[in-house]
This record gives C-alpha cells, structure tokens and sequence, in this order.
C-alpha cells in the first residue's frame, strides 16, 4: 500500500524501499543505493549514494550550495539581475552560462585582446565562404571554360591545364578555401620547381585563387606575391644565331625539308614569333607592296601591325607563294623537318633564336628602333629591345645577314597573283 513521506519519519512506499525527508530533500531506498532528489527552484536535482548516512550528508551539502547561490544572487544590482535574465533568454539549450561564460574567457584569452567578432569571421569564410564550397577541380573545369568563352588564346588555355592540372592532382578533390599558403610552398618544394619555372607555376596558381576570390570561395589568395615570395632569377642574356648558322639552317631547309622554309624565313627574316607564323595566311603576304600584315587575331598582342618585306625574304619566299591558305604546314611535321635541319647541319638550335636573330641584325642594320619596335609588336617595350638587342650584332654580320638568300637553282619566281593588303 502506498504511502506519502511523513515530516522526519520513515514510510515505505510501493516503488520504493524505505523513504526519508532530510533537510529539504527526499531519500528513497533503490537497488543501487539511496537515492537524494530535491526540488528547487523549479528544478529537480537527484544524486545516488551507497549508505543513507552518506546520502544525508550529500544532500545537507547540496541544499547548503543552493542557498549560498541564492543568497549571492540577492547582491547582484538591478542591471547585473537584469542581465543576467537576458544571458538566460538567449541562451542555447543544453548549454549552462557558466560553461558559456567560461568558454567566451578562454577564447578572449586566446585572441589576446582582439575582438571575439573577428575570429568568428575568420572562422566563417575558412569554413563555409560567402560564395560557398568547390573542389579545386569543380573550380579549375569551371576556370577553363570562363577563359575559353572569353576568347582566350589556345596557347593560354593549354597553359592553364597543364599547370593547374599538376597541382589538381594533389588538391583536385580539396576544398578551394581550405588550401593553405604552407601547402602550396610544400608542393613547390616537393616538385622541384625553382627559378623561372618556379615564377611560372606561381603565377598560373595566383590567377587560378583570384579567380576564387571574386567568386568569394577564399578570401585571401594563399599564393599571390605577398603570401609567397618569388625567388630572384638573372636575366638570361639574349642568345642569337650566327649569320653562318642561320645560312646553314635555310640552305638545310631548301635542301633537305623544302616545306618549312616559308616558316623558318618568316621567323629568321620577318622576326615573326611561333604562334603568329601558325597563323598567317598567304592573303596576308603582299608581294606588290612588300609588306606582311598581321592581323589582331594572329598578334600575341591582338593588335594588327605590318611588316616591311626585305628582298632576301620575299627571295625566299617567292617559290612558295600560294593564293591563299596557311603558310605554315602542321607544328609536329615542321618540328621534325627543323630536326632533320639541324642533325644534318650540325648546328644547335637556339629557342627563339629566329626572333631575336632578326630583331638584333635589324637594330644593327638598319639603326631604326621605332620601325623594329612597330614591326615586332612592342609599341610600349623600347627601352627592352635596346636592352635585349643593342650591340649584339656587327653592322658587317648584319650586312651579310640581309644578304642570306637561297641559291639560284633554287628560285622559281612565280607571276604575281592579286594580294590581299
């Protein structure tokens, strides 16, 4: 038969062994042991202890704490009550103030005066950016088609998945934000890249996390300037080919791989860069008026210049002049037509050698910086032609140079045909 607890005595009860009221509290008899529950404050407390004396003195300790707590709560002035009462409305559930307050006084700590407003930022775009979650491959897809749409050159994009496809190997499946500066450096070490190959794995890297970054997945760049310093790289004096190297190489040709001579006189012979002979078409090559035009599709810089043909170089071409089409045949048959050339020459091929052949027997000949300047495409660089190309050649080589024209027998002059200018 149940019972209630009766003032300081001991009842038995159905669910229970023996029941005490003790200071405040009840003590119930379980199989555990003695069992405390006190009620304050709208609040039920119980606590299990082995023997009923230990149970008493338990809860004489408790109920003592809670009171001292409560009589401490009575100093608090009005505004400290008030919030107080504020603390305990926003307050998430499951979380005590203390533990609250005493995670805010370690973070403080931590930050060392600095505002707690500033590490949760910090941790919000390091954890879930404005612009959201991509992988480092999602990211550098979505990259190469951006560039692609732009009308980026073919070059370029190549560029861009080779360099970023290295380091997609690595990180494609990371985060874009949860890559670090520290990882990037490590990476760099871990390949070997030094100098300008360094410079140039960087760079592609910097323009890849911009992109990230107005697209707010990061908001620093881990590997621009600023969070990793470029090495220092001497500038590589300008290397050229002798004139008797380059008449070697066009006699070679003529000789051993006729197919590539209109590529190699456009490059020895007009100082047009690889991409821009790739590119040129016969329409663009006036023999009337002895001039070459390069239209803003085919320039490195996208801005059309014209070429004053010398006699050496329309010689050369000449013979091989069409109505229209490429000039050029494809790269891979040119590249082995150049290495047939050279194997049978003996010379060393010199890269871009061509180029900076021709712009350094031009300055030397004809002592015209603006006309190089225009006719090479660098209308803002004349201070780095002089620098690159300034006495690198003879007035005499560069005579002889002028002068490197293919041999007689060689020379089939076909009628003019009506020239696109």
């Amino acid at each position: 038969m149940g019972c209630r607890p009766g003032k300081g005595g001991l009842k038995m009860s159905k669910h229970y062994g023996k029941m005490v009221t003790h200071k405040g509290g009840i003590i119930r008899e379980r199989e555990s042991g003695w069992q405390v529950e006190i009620n304050w404050q709208k609040r039920r407390i119980r606590h299990t202890e082995a023997t009923l004396a230990e149970a008493k003195t338990w809860a004489e300790v408790e109920i003592n704490r809670l009171r001292n707590e409560g009589t401490a709560s009575l100093s608090l002035t009005e505004d400290q009550r008030h919030d107080a009462v504020k603390a305990l409305r926003i307050m998430p559930e499951g979380l005590s103030l203390e533990a609250i307050l005493k995670e805010y006084v370690a973070a403080k700590t931590e930050l060392d005066g600095s505002p707690l407003s500033n590490a949760v930022s910090f941790w919000k775009s390091h954890h879930k950016p404005a612009g959201g979650v991509k992988t480092v491959q999602e990211l550098l897809d979505e990259y190469v088609q951006v560039k692609t749409e732009k009308g980026k050159r073919t070059r370029y994009i190549k560029d861009i998945r080779f360099r970023i496809n290295v380091f997609a190997k690595q990180f494609g499946s990371r985060h874009v934000h949860t890559i670090t500066t520290h990882e990037i450096n490590e990476w760099v070490k871990a390949h070997g890249y030094v100098g300008t190959t360094q410079i140039n794995y960087l760079t592609y890297l910097t323009g890849f996390f911009n992109y990230a970054k107005r697209l707010k997945l990061v908001e620093v760049n881990p590997a621009d300037s600023d969070a990793i310093e470029r090495p220092d790289v001497d500038e590589k004096m300008t290397e050229v080919f002798t004139v008797g190297n380059a008449s070697k190489i066009m006699a070679g040709a003529a000789a051993k791989a006729p197919a590539i001579v209109p590529m190699l006189a456009l490059g020895f012979f007009a100082g047009l860069r690889t991409s821009e002979i790739q590119g040129i078409t016969w329409e663009c090559i006036n023999f009337e008026s002895k001039r070459i035009r390069i239209i803003p599709a085919v320039a490195k810089k996208r801005r059309q210049r014209f070429i004053t043909m010398t006699d050496n170089l329309i010689e050369w071409l000449i013979s091989y002049r069409q109505k229209s089409g490429p000039v050029a045949i494809p790269l891979m048959t040119y590249r082995r037509g150049v290495a047939k050339v050279i194997s049978t020459s003996g010379v060393k091929w010199v890269h871009n050698g061509m180029r900076h052949t021709f712009a350094s027997c031009h300055l030397a000949k004809f002592q015209d910086m603006k006309r190089l300047v225009i006719e090479m495409g660098h209308a803002d660089k004349a201070d780095v032609l002089y620098g690159h190309y300034l006495d690198l050649v003879t007035p005499e080589d560069a005579d002889r140079y002028w002068n490197i024209r293919p041999a007689p027998e060689d020379v089939k002059v076909i009628p003019l045909i009506a020239q696109a200018g």
